[in-house]
């Protein structure tokens, strides 16, 4: 039952987050699809070992996409990503998983558990996930639009050239990686951000005083 109301809550959240985006301006042309470029540079395959095989030997980090047919972040996300540059810009650097039916999703999460659209990272030669999260810190691997997902991308850039890791063990380790990487996930850098540019605010209003 538990796994149940849980799956309920994922497919809720994305409607709620495919309004949330309608409403907040124009719709983009349609995300039933990745445009025919983008498909173009995924593998052939979502099986996990083949993939990781794959990143390996291109010498890549691995971005693995999960989406759903009918769930509208996912048309949202695919949508944002067809009318934008910056994704495309960045597969190049990328060995690309686009795990989108019942069978695929398996390799990658618990399909009772696993809310849609997902990005997860890999290493090149590397079975652990990095720790890439996006802006919802319940769902941390949920990834709803092309802004989100550059960062994502461009943050996994950066950890695999700089060899730094979370061991795995101990959170005073995670928080070690964390502060050398600086931003391991984009809630946390967009609070931070928000939190710079109000400060900044204060700053120039208390100038406009003196």
């Amino acid at each position: 039952m538990k796994g149940v109301a849980r799956s309920l809550t994922t497919c809720l959240l994305c409607v709620l987050v495919g309004l949330a985006e309608l409403a907040g301006g124009e719709r983009p042309a349609s995300g039933d699809a990745f445009d025919a470029d983008i498909a173009d540079q995924f593998l052939g395959t979502a099986k996990k070992a083949a993939a990781l095989r794959a990143a390996r030997r291109r010498g890549t980090p691995l971005m693995v996409l999960l989406t759903q047919d009918g769930c509208g972040a996912c048309q949202w996300l695919k949508a944002t990503i067809n009318n934008g540059t910056a994704v495309r810009s960045l597969l190049p650097s990328f060995t690309v998983v686009h795990a989108h039916k019942l069978g695929q999703w398996k390799h990658w999460c618990d399909e009772s558990d696993c809310p849609m659209p997902q990005a997860l990272w890999f290493a090149p030669g590397e079975r652990d996930r990095l720790l890439v999260h996006g802006t919802n810190s319940e769902f941390p691997h949920f990834f709803h639009d092309e802004e989100t997902l550059e960062w994502g991308m461009r943050k996994v850039l950066e950890i695999v050239a700089s060899g730094e890791r979370w061991d795995g063990h101990t959170e005073t380790s995670r928080q070690q990686a964390m502060e050398k990487l600086g931003w391991a996930s984009a809630e946390s850098k967009n609070n931070v951000e928000s939190a710079e540019h109000g400060a900044e605010g204060e700053r120039e209003a208390e100038g406009r005083e003196l």
